[in-house]
């Protein structure tokens, strides 16, 4: 969760850092070929004699090319200063550029803005070549990108930084809450032990009318063990403490040794109750840790199935993944509840939680269970099915963990 907390730091951090880089970027460029086109205009009307004459500076600078076209006689009057398109080229954009029909712009294919100016027997156009202002453009852009690189990565530094240094709070007290935890669980696990023998022994020596107390009394003292185990477990995960060793496992037999046993159960609840397994389906695996992680969704499915209703457990290869699907009519979860269904303690109705046995952890050691196998775990509920879909990375039977 720590983690979670500081990646999502930097990524909010980073995000609005990004958006702010390409938003000065982007208006630094609007603003600046804004800019460029304005002064271009500026030089277009000098070179056509409506303001201040052209100097040295700008001539040397820009590349300009002024035609006067005299209508009653037809002549056109070029003139121009370092202008490197040929004759023909020339007399194309000129032409271009009257066909346009418009007093200033830019002619693309030509890479030149042009300006006009009219008089009763003559109409002037002067051009301006863009490729060095494009140039200057590339070039300002390009050192724009590298400072906003470098401010984008100080930026992530800076983020980290101060990601780390926000979430230690949270941090010391989710410290302090696991080894709270994880005390508990330890202490209270002697105790337990000891109630449950005396709890034994009372029962070897019980009257028949105190055996249904004394019974009581082991189904509370066994659920109270089970809560005590689940809690430390995902103290543990918290921890890292939970170096699991994987070894190639055939997923296939596993899995059948707990699901037929559940057969019978199936049968007294009157459920309907499809194995499908595919054979011979190899994982890197926890022998131990897959039936734990079948028991839990299929008991899970048992609970909150309808009444006379179906559970279906499936699994197959799919490409290179092992699919493993357990899913149990029943009422549809909306998906506001389905964002919570792997959170610890979480029990959607409250009314039925009360009138289903358990302490809403089982879910939550489901995922860890299957992160620590390196596999993925989802939920789907739509139209009465409630499903849980594992997935793992196959592997063929002769494939050995390396060392």
């Amino acid at each position: 969760m720590i983690k979670r907390l500081k990646r999502n730091f930097i990524l909010t951090f980073m995000f609005f850092i990004t958006i702010l880089l390409l938003v000065i970027q982007g208006s630094f460029y609007i603003a600046n070929r804004y800019d460029t086109y304005v002064t271009h205009e500026r030089i277009l009307n000098q070179a056509l004699g409506l303001g201040n004459p052209l100097d040295e500076t700008i001539l040397n600078n820009y590349n300009i090319l002024t035609a006067e076209i005299n209508d009653p006689l037809n002549l056109i009057t070029i003139s121009a200063n370092q202008w490197d398109q040929s004759d023909e080229d020339i007399i194309e954009m000129i032409e271009y550029a009257i066909e346009n029909d418009d007093n200033s712009g830019i002619l693309s294919q030509y890479n030149v803005q042009f300006s006009t100016n009219e008089t009763p027997f003559t109409k002037t156009y002067a051009f301006i070549d863009l490729t060095l202002s494009k140039q200057s453009l590339r070039s300002v852009m390009f050192w724009m990108i590298i400072v906003s690189a470098l401010i984008w990565s100080v930026s992530f530094l800076v983020a980290y930084y101060f990601a780390r240094k926000v979430v230690q709070p949270v941090k010391h007290s989710m410290e302090q809450q696991q080894q709270l935890v994880s005390n508990l669980s330890h202490e209270l696990k002697n105790p337990l032990a000891i109630i449950s023998s005396n709890v034994e022994i009372l029962a070897s020596n019980s009257t028949n009318e105190q055996e249904k107390w004394i019974g009581y009394i082991q189904d509370e003292t066994h659920r109270m063990k089970d809560l005590v185990s689940s809690m430390l477990y995902l103290s543990q995960s918290d921890e890292n403490l939970q170096q699991v060793p994987l070894s190639p496992i055939n997923l296939s037999d596993i899995s059948l040794q707990v699901l037929l046993p559940l057969e019978a159960l199936a049968f007294e609840q009157q459920k309907t109750f499809h194995i499908d397994v595919q054979e011979n389906l190899y994982i890197l695996g926890h022998e131990a840790l897959i039936k734990q992680l079948i028991s839990i969704l299929t008991d899970n499915a048992f609970k909150y199935s309808n009444d006379k209703g179906t559970i279906t457990v499936s699994i197959k290869r799919h490409q290179h993944q092992i699919i493993c699907e357990v899913s149990n009519t029943g009422d549809t979860i909306d998906p506001k509840d389905a964002v919570h269904i792997f959170e610890r303690f979480y029990r959607k109705d409250p009314s039925r939680s009360s009138q289903v046995r358990g302490y809403g952890l089982g879910l939550s050691i489901a995922k860890v269970i299957t992160q620590q196998l390196h596999g993925q775990i989802e939920f789907k509920s739509k139209d009465n099915i409630n499903q849980f879909i594992v997935s793992f990375p196959s592997i063929k039977k002769e494939t050995t963990l390396s060392s």
